[in-house]
């Protein structure tokens, strides 16, 4: 009797500070993501933009996490103001070493040309089941050209293996939206939040209710709390954003 083949080894979720959320809000954004992330023959690379708010990470994450039957490790790059691309590529370079390529490890620390490491890591996706998420892509230090040239390189990944996302307040730049895979969650809010702010302004009067309608998202989350529940805390706006 032939031996069973040995079980596929688990997936490597690195998310980061993603919390799994209960009673996650089934949206058309997360269905789509879902089937993007199942379709063997989708583009390689899918860019997801709408406002904070509107629930980017928090439906990305989701669906990474319960496509448990695709095999293919995950990785979460959360960039800040000011981050620069070779700290991209550094974390990058993390996650492809578990999975067994240390290419752009080795090339990293040389004095190679920015379009040399990302061809070497553009290799790396077509070579490894790996989904490389670039989260708040807007916050990446705006070197002229650099966000275009790494959009213009990720055509050559065939999306067989790796695969990218890109998370962002804006659409993607005109020239690339033909090659990429593009949702938007610009109509897609918390709908507990949105009950929240539509009761502070039934409480509050005429002036202020105006003055909560014209606030930021997540001053106007915070507002509402403040009015309804006076003791609650800036992270208790911020789980509800």
């Amino acid at each position: 009797m032939p031996e069973a083949a040995p079980p596929p080894p688990p997936r490597i979720l690195a998310l980061g500070d993603v919390p799994p959320r209960g009673g996650v809000v089934e949206t058309p954004v997360l269905a789509e993501v879902d089937a993007w992330l199942h379709a063997a023959n989708a583009r390689a690379v899918l860019w997801i933009h709408g406002p904070a708010g509107s629930g980017r990470t928090t439906a990305l994450a989701t669906a990474i996490r319960r496509s448990w039957d695709v095999p293919r490790h995950a990785k979460r790059i959360a960039c800040f103001p000011g981050m620069c691309l070779e700290e991209v590529l550094g974390e990058a370079s993390d996650i492809l070493r578990q999975v067994g390529s240390d290419a752009l490890s080795r090339v990293l620390d040389q004095r190679s040309l920015l379009g040399s490491k990302i061809s070497i890591l553009l290799q790396a996706l077509n070579a490894h089941p790996l989904l490389l998420w670039i989260d708040d892509v807007d916050s990446l230090l705006p070197v002229p050209g650099s966000l275009e040239g790494v959009l213009e390189g990720l055509k050559l990944i065939d999306g067989k293996a790796g695969r990218v996302v890109l998370t962002s307040e804006k659409p993607p730049p005109p020239a690339f939206a033909a090659t990429l895979e593009v949702k938007s969650t610009d109509s897609h809010r918390c709908p507990f939040s949105e009950r929240l702010i539509e009761r502070a302004s039934r409480v509050l009067g005429d002036q202020q209710a105006a003055e909560l309608a014209g606030l930021g998202r997540a001053e106007a989350v915070q507002r509402a709390l403040e009015t309804l529940v006076p003791q609650a805390s800036p992270e208790a706006a911020a789980v509800l954003q």
